[in-house]
């Protein structure tokens, strides 16, 4: 699949990105300079292993190479879970950039190997 992104009318955050099948080829997210309020990662189809959606501070994707380029942040799921990261208002994560993620099995900056079944992941963001 590919990443899209829909802008919100929120008190916090101005777009949501998603990606109803986020896989191990880097999907760029934003190329400018934001601030990351929310994760939500469902994996809820994998019922026998995690998955890690890695996000690169980036604004492209032909520099990132999953398993060997540094995520900045990596965010984990465990097998038949959705689960959802929250930063507060104020003190998001902060991607000077841009924002382009992937997900694999493995975590840290290794791996390269796509879920076996869809993962969900949104992503919740604002200008800086």
């Amino acid at each position: 699949m590919s990443t899209s992104v829909v802008s919100q009318n929120d008190a916090v955050w101005d777009d949501e990105a998603s990606d109803a099948d986020l896989a191990a080829a880097p999907q760029l997210v934003v190329a400018s300079s934001k601030f990351v309020y929310q994760v939500e990662v469902d994996n809820t189809a994998n019922t026998s292993a995690a998955s890690y959606v890695k996000v690169y501070d980036d604004n492209t994707t032909s520099s990132i190479t999953v398993g060997s380029s540094v995520p900045m942040m990596i965010f984990p799921a465990p097998a038949a879970s959705k689960v959802i990261y929250t930063f507060p208002y104020g003190f998001g994560a902060y991607f000077a950039n841009g924002i382009v993620w992937a997900c694999v099995t493995a975590g840290g900056t290794g791996g390269s190997t796509g879920p076996t079944s869809d993962v969900v992941a949104k992503m919740s963001y604002n200008a800086s």
